[in-house]
Formats: C-alpha cells, structure tokens, sequence
C-alpha cells in the first residue's frame, strides 16, 4: 500500500506507513487485547457508530463535526486504548516506520513541547491506517447465516 499523507491540526504532515503483516498482526493483537482488558465492547460500540450511518473514515468525520458526543466518545475510547503498555509499545514499532515532518517517529519527535499537541493525532492515524486492513471486509463473514429461528444476520457493508 501506498504510504497516507495527513495534513495534522497544527499543520505538521505525518506519512503513515503500512507496516508488515507480522508487526500489524502484533499490533491486531494488542489494540483487541486492549479493548478486552479496558472492558470496550466493539459490538456494542460499532453497533452505535454503524446506527448513525458510519460507514468509513469518512463518514465518522462527518457525523463528528455535527456532533460533539460523538467525539468526546470516540477521543474517551481512543486514549483508553493507546494508554495500554503492551499496545503503546508495538505502536511505537509501527510509528517508526512513518514519518512525521520529514523525521522518522521516535519518542524523541515528542520531546519538544510543540510537537506533543500531535502525539495522539499520530498515534490514532498510526493505528487507524494499520488495522483497517484487517477489519474491511469483516462484515462480509455474516452475510447469508441464518440464526437458530432461521433470521438471517444483516451484512456490516
């Protein structure tokens, strides 16, 4: 995949890089990990963004900037699941393998107080560009099981 370009907030550009599968795998592992151990139910907190006609990335930024909730939510969810050791460490991992201004991402990029107001930007883009792959067509498993009473489970287009 190509590398994604982003333009941050404070006008710093970040180049994400797809890592290998093994270190996506690593981190695949850990954000689940994560999401167990801080007690995060996907189900139902997918079940909610999917209510509102999410789709993509694209969507979320939509619906986000008319609705604050929504992104208190999201940002709540984020920092819980960054702030896991195990993640955080294979994050950094991945990190190293972008760049953020021109620099290769090392904790160092973070020592100037300016660069700290991206650090969660980074973070979240990081993790967003390398486990999307491995969620895209996850709905697409459901499509044509039927249930015990023989109702069919809706697809997760």
């Amino acid at each position: 995949m190509a590398p994604k370009e982003i333009v941050l907030p404070s006008s710093a550009k970040l180049i994400v890089n797809i890592v290998d599968f093994e270190l996506a795998e690593q981190l695949h592992d850990a954000f689940l990990s994560a999401l167990h151990q801080k007690g995060i139910n996907l189900d139902l907190e997918l079940g909610n963004i999917s209510a509102q006609g999410i789709n993509s990335v694209e969507d979320l930024k939509n619906v986000a900037s008319e609705n604050s909730a929504l992104v208190s939510f999201i940002i709540e969810k984020v920092i819980q699941i960054i702030i896991d050791k195990n993640l955080k460490t294979i994050l950094y991992q991945c990190m190293e393998r972008s760049l953020y201004n021109g620099q290769k991402i090392v904790k160092e990029v973070f020592q100037p107080v300016e660069s700290r107001k991206d650090y969660y930007h980074v973070c979240f883009h990081v993790l967003l560009e390398n486990l999307a792959p491995f969620f895209a067509n996850l709905g697409s498993l459901l499509s044509g099981i039927s249930t015990p009473t023989g109702k069919s489970i809706p697809s997760l287009k």
